[in-house]
């Protein structure tokens, strides 16, 4: 079909197009209009695209329905670039995928890529059994397939037979001293889920930091955090139809964080599969495969859409990857002021028997619990207005940080009504380029918590660590979702409604270091359930 798809189009364009480059032809089918699409892509060289007029891509998008006429139809252009780099990057991830002995076996000796404006060529040098097993079919054809799929120019793949070749064991290899290529070790696999008949991960993982785009098939390590199981209505359900599937399923939804980056994972298991996922919990170690797509929340943001989890045990030490500034050894801006408030202890008094032990979740612990004022609630555009935060040892606040932020837009009224936080307060305040560096200092390495913290707060504090290129992939607890896993029978979940119900104090609602010593208080409460429930 490719085939002929590319005489005709060539036909019908008289040979006009020579930059363009077929990638795919798929139907797409949209339920809610119950309608199908043929959406057709083309690849076309990032250079190419620039010159390519509105006219251009108009007659193409003719000749395509004219092609398929009756059918309705979608053309698209898939910009793409090619320098060695990018090439050997596309070259490694193929073979981590279809073979690894191999991957293993290439190094900046056997590996020759030359990259020009028509064609790019790859040579692989190789004693004679890897020869051999190179030139069979099963792996040239595959490989200059997926070549195609993301290169515009010509693939050409030679092949050379080197029978003295030599290979040391102390030749440096390229996923060993090429950082980019993010490739991480393993060990230790134990399958927990698999759908499709996956039944192992053969891949090794690649830097969560690399991960850029919706669409990409993926296999990523972490730490696990923020994991729950939610139920959702199952919208083709049909009571008079039993393969409709059952009236509630469920979602499975966890962070995980590589050191390079933190990424959100999500799973729809059949009923019979959700059991499986109750064998991984915070603090594990998992790899995952799957395809990355936007996050419906943030479209700017991806999320991985798993296909296989398993967990294992991550070799730290692989991790060559370092793109971020450092932070000061010092506060410049902001320093953290001691807390003094007694001893441990809970702040209700509904808890009965309250006890002066210290929670598990809480003993010989760190975390910092903090909270942001902001002038929206997007945190793709919105901007900050003040940060708050306090350190917790062993459940005891030690010190606290707190600052209001200058914004680059002026403050809404309702924002101004709701935290009383005005324009003239923050007139001359510093930005966030210079608070930021004190905050990030002040969480260190330490576990963050937060009310909605994965929903909001996090991912504000995460762009602005992104844009002024500083490294931000703490792991978090989120006592929105700890609190509807562990006070099921709430109606509200709201800060200010679990505060009034269970005693904490939280005059200031709605600023930041009011909500902070709140949601502390609420995460002691939290920890004193999770040690009723073992």
């Amino acid at each position: 079909m490719a085939i002929k798809f590319v005489e005709e189009f060539e036909r019908l364009t008289d040979g006009q197009f020579p930059m363009l480059k077929l990638h795919s032809a798929d139907y797409k089918f949209d339920q809610n209009s119950n309608t199908s699409t043929l959406e057709v892509k083309f690849i076309i060289s990032a250079y190419e695209l620039k010159l390519f007029t509105e006219d251009q891509k108009q007659k193409v998008e003719a000749v395509v329905a004219k092609m398929f006429n009756g059918v309705d139809t979608k053309v698209s252009f898939i910009r793409t670039f090619a320098d060695e780099m990018v090439v050997k990057n596309k070259v490694l991830e193929f073979l981590n995928s279809r073979n690894a002995f191999l991957l293993n076996s290439i190094t900046e000796d056997n590996l020759k890529i030359d990259v020009d404006d028509e064609t790019i060529k790859i040579e692989f040098i190789f004693d004679t059994p890897i020869y051999l097993m190179l030139s069979n079919n099963q792996f040239l054809e595959p490989f200059k397939d997926f070549l195609n799929m993301n290169f515009n120019q010509e693939i050409e793949i030679i092949l050379t037979e080197k029978k003295d070749m030599q290979v040391s064991e102390y030749t440096p290899r390229l996923i060993q001293t090429t950082d980019d290529i993010g490739l991480i070790k393993i060990s230790g696999l134990s399958m927990v889920y698999g759908r499709r008949g996956v039944k192992t991960i053969s891949e090794m993982p690649s830097y969560i930091a690399n991960l850029k785009d919706a669409g990409q098939n993926c296999c990523v390590c972490g730490k696990v955090s923020e994991f729950y199981i939610k139920e959702y209505k199952n919208k083709k359900y049909d009571s008079n139809d039993p393969k409709s599937g059952p009236e509630m399923k469920k979602l499975i939804s966890f962070n995980i964080s590589d050191t390079t980056g933190r990424i959100n994972c999500v799973a729809f298991p059949e009923e019979k599969d959700v059991v499986c996922f109750t064998l991984i919990k915070d603090g594990d170690e998992v790899i995952v495969k799957g395809k990355t797509q936007a996050d419906w929340k943030n479209a700017d943001k991806i999320t991985v859409s798993v296909d296989a989890v398993a967990r294992c045990t991550i070799d730290y030490s692989s991790i060559k990857f370092k793109t971020f500034k450092d932070l000061p050894l010092e506060y410049s801006c902001v320093s953290p002021e001691p807390y003094e408030d007694g001893p441990f202890s809970v702040a209700t008094t509904l808890l009965e028997p309250q006890s002066m032990d210290i929670p598990t979740l809480l003993k010989d612990k760190t975390y910092v619990v903090f909270d942001l004022e902001t002038t929206g609630i997007d945190p793709a555009s919105d901007d900050i207005i003040e940060i708050a935060a306090c350190k917790m040892i062993n459940g005891q606040i030690t010190e606290t940080f707190q600052t209001l932020v200058r914004p680059t837009k002026r403050i809404p009224r309702e924002v101004e009504e709701l935290t009383h936080i005005t324009n003239e307060m923050v007139q001359y305040c510093q930005p966030i380029s210079k608070i930021l560096p004190d905050f990030l200092l002040f969480c260190g390495d330490n576990v963050l918590v937060g009310h909605n913290i994965a929903g909001f707060d996090y991912l504000f504090i995460e762009r602005m660590a992104k844009q002024y290129k500083y490294k931000f992939n703490n792991e978090t607890i989120d006592t929105l979702i700890k609190a509807k896993e562990l006070l099921p029978n709430r109606k509200v979940y709201k800060l200010t409604d679990i505060s009034a119900d269970y005693g904490i104090s939280h005059k200031d609602a709605h600023r930041a270091l009011s909500d902070v010593l709140a949601t502390a208080e609420l995460l002691k409460i939290l920890a004193v359930e999770m040690d009723k429930r073992k």
